[in-house]
């Protein structure tokens, strides 16, 4: 068994290398992702390791040594320690070959103790190819290992026969059960002659201001609509000025509050808009009085949609630190921001299968106001399975 270890920036190209050395036969032992010398250099893209077995040959039989008997006591010949004269080329092929088997299985060994020593053996042993190609995309993608695992098998449960193996079928099929698990809502506009009040709420540095710009003068969102901006981020200088300009040239009327009666009179001077965007400041999840106050904020104006404001670039585990601690603010959305900037827009999938809120919008750039798009399921499924032909 003929047993290597491929190394590539990407899943795909780690596999592509198996294939083009080892051909379909391989069998993947291990995938993971590997970080140069212990230390996660965050200017760089991870790489990852894929592990891979092939059956080359029939395992030779040892021959036993010779034995001389002395007393009914077998004693072994002694080894010499060099080659005898007479032992043929044909002999030393043979010895090299079972020197090489010898350190080959103890590569496999030492493979299958570092999977004992995770606590789990990866789920790709058990997978037909087609599934096991699909399940290292999600992975590669950022999807959680337990979350592409549970996708997988669903395919693998509902597909039978030949339409395992039919790779394209296998994808379309999953990027159909990932748009079932995501839940979005239809764009909201004015209510009962009263404007629809949106609050944007958020971490700093996501990019709420910037957002509620191309939401109020995108065609598909609010570009149509007579719209208002409220600014209550009174804490940046620069974040008042950069929506002084867009309100500017975009000829919308902002109003800067500094106090939540000063919002009320503000909603009340507005209310013959269609949509009054309000735009608040950045507050750590970790700052509990902060936190607070944004709560008293929301409570007192009451909007009809609170996004919370998402990088996708964010570490997971710290997506669902803020959520948790943004729930007692009534929720409603979950707005996306700067999927250029990462290229594992697998969070997504991470995030609709823990949390129901629904999802908004995704900004995909800096421009104003055509990078923002409406969350719709089959895309985000599409997102995720874009390097899946």
């Amino acid at each position: 068994m003929k047993i290597k270890k491929f190394v590539a920036p990407t899943i795909k190209q780690a596999l592509a290398q198996v294939k083009q050395e080892m051909g379909d036969d391989a069998v993947i032992l291990n995938s993971r992702k590997i970080e140069k010398n212990g230390i996660r250099d965050v200017f760089s893209k991870d790489m990852y390791e894929v592990t891979a077995a092939l059956d080359e040959f029939d395992r030779p039989k040892v021959v036993p040594q010779p034995r001389t008997v002395i007393q009914d006591t077998y004693i072994p010949e002694p080894k010499q320690s060099t080659p005898p004269p007479s032992r043929s080329k044909d002999d030393w092929k043979s010895m090299e070959r079972l020197t090489q088997l010898s350190d080959e299985m103890n590569e496999i060994k030492e493979a299958l103790a570092q999977m004992a020593g995770q606590g789990k053996q990866t789920p790709v042993n058990r997978m037909p190819h087609s599934m096991s190609r699909l399940y290292l995309s999600l992975i590669e993608a950022g999807v959680h290992e337990e979350t592409a695992q549970g996708l997988v098998e669903q395919i693998s449960d509902a597909l039978k026969g030949d339409r395992v193996d039919n790779g394209q079928h296998a994808a379309n099929f999953l990027r159909g059960k990932m748009a079932e698990k995501i839940n979005t809502q239809p764009l909201s506009h004015s209510r009962d002659g009263r404007p629809l009040i949106v609050s944007l709420i958020g971490p700093t540095g996501v990019g709420k201001t910037t957002t509620l710009a191309k939401m109020a003068t995108h065609p598909a969102i609010y570009g149509s609509d007579k719209v208002a901006f409220i600014s209550t981020d009174t804490y940046r200088i620069a974040a008042i000025e950069q929506l002084r300009t867009f309100a500017r040239i975009a000829n919308i009327p902002l109003e800067v509050t500094y106090s939540d009666d000063e919002i009320q009179k503000a909603i009340f001077r507005h209310r013959d808009k269609d949509v009054i965007l309000i735009d608040t400041p950045g507050r750590s999840p970790g700052n509990a009085e902060h936190l607070k106050e944004i709560h008293h904020m929301l409570e007192r104006i009451q909007p009809d949609e609170v996004h919370l404001v998402l990088s996708i670039c964010t570490r997971f585990e710290d997506i669902v630190d803020i959520i948790k601690k943004y729930t007692m603010m009534h929720v409603n959305r979950l707005l996306f921001t700067k999927l250029d900037e990462t290229t594992g827009p697998g969070n997504l999938i991470n995030v609709v299968d823990q949390f129901h809120t629904p999802l908004s919008f995704i900004t995909n750039g800096q421009e104003v106001p055509d990078d923002i798009m409406i969350v719709e399921a089959s895309q985000i499924a599409n997102l995720v399975l874009a390097e899946v032909e």
